[in-house]
């Protein structure tokens, strides 16, 4: 829940106190999720064995939770004191009527479905593979920081890039071939690298587009604000259930083939999708049917 309003509420922010540099922010902020993922991955292993166990070696993450909120906390106090009109809200039935929001919508939506099976079984799988927890845990944390480097490269150059749909075939392509290495090498330490790190720096950067998309193509702040929250809300719906599917996939075969084909394919699916949302337009009230 609260990786999810962090999400929403973010490019929203990012719109209304960085609009002409929306695109680079929001791959700044995503390089940091990626970095710190990774840092989290690779000493949660140790941590657990150097003997405060699995429970406090998830807790420790409390710390930095608490940190961000003393920040919060401080930012909210020195916000405006009033809070400015705004125009009626976009629900989903005008968000359908614009092309481009659905495309974005179903973009975040696809992107996280796939995003969230790697999160969640990644590791899992390596294990099977034959890999022991902690190689695991590096191989893990090597592929979430691999995936922040052309994210690294957007928020550099990404102001300068128009059209999106370049990438975003890159980026798709990037997890499809990952996802092929570790069905055809994964048992093996250098295609299990090989594999895990394709799928990161093709989710990454998957991850840094959909983000983008809500702030870079909305045409204000409240534009940017309906677009996140009810464009990700149906995300998030389409995603919550790639964890559980994937892991009912792998008990009725046996194994994780099949959900990396499955990962394959709905990655397919999304390239079509993000040759609409990476098209360089923008949405305003407009094109949902209202002045």
């Amino acid at each position: 829940m609260a990786i999810a309003i962090g999400n929403v509420l973010l490019p929203v922010q990012i719109k209304r106190s960085f609009s002409g540099q929306a695109k680079r922010v929001s791959n700044m902020y995503v390089v940091v999720l990626s970095l710190a993922a990774s840092l989290a991955a690779a000493i949660a292993v140790p941590l657990a064995d150097a003997g405060l166990g699995w429970r406090w070696s998830l807790a420790v993450w409390a710390l930095p939770a608490l940190a961000a909120a003393l920040v919060w906390v401080k930012l909210a106090r020195s916000g405006p004191a009033s809070r400015p009109e705004t125009p009626p809200r976009i629900g989903v039935k005008s968000l359908i009527r614009s092309r481009l929001a659905v495309a974005v919508t179903l973009f975040m939506g696809l992107q996280a479905f796939g995003f969230y099976i790697i999160l969640t079984w990644l590791p899992e799988m390596l294990v099977n593979f034959g890999l022991s927890q902690s190689v695991a845990a590096f191989v893990f944390a090597g592929a979430n920081l691999v995936g922040a480097l052309p994210i690294i490269l957007l928020s550099v150059y990404g102001n300068r890039i128009g059209d999106d749909r370049p990438v975003v075939f890159a980026a798709c392509s990037a997890t499809i071939v990952g996802a092929i290495v570790l069905i055809v090498g994964g048992s093996g330490l250098g295609g299990a690298i090989v594999g895990a790190c394709l799928v990161g720096a093709g989710q990454g950067t998957a991850f840094a587009l959909a983000l983008s998309f809500f702030a870079s193509r909305s045409a204000d702040a409240h534009v940017a604000a309906e677009m996140s929250g009810t464009g990700q809300s149906v995300g998030y719906l389409i995603a919550a259930a790639s964890p559980f599917l994937a892991g009912i996939v792998h008990d009725a075969t046996g194994g994780w083939k099949a959900v990396l084909v499955g990962l394959a394919l709905v990655v397919v699916v999304q390239t079509v999708v993000g040759a609409v949302a990476g098209s360089p337009a923008t949405i305003d009230r407009a094109d949902f049917g209202e002045e």
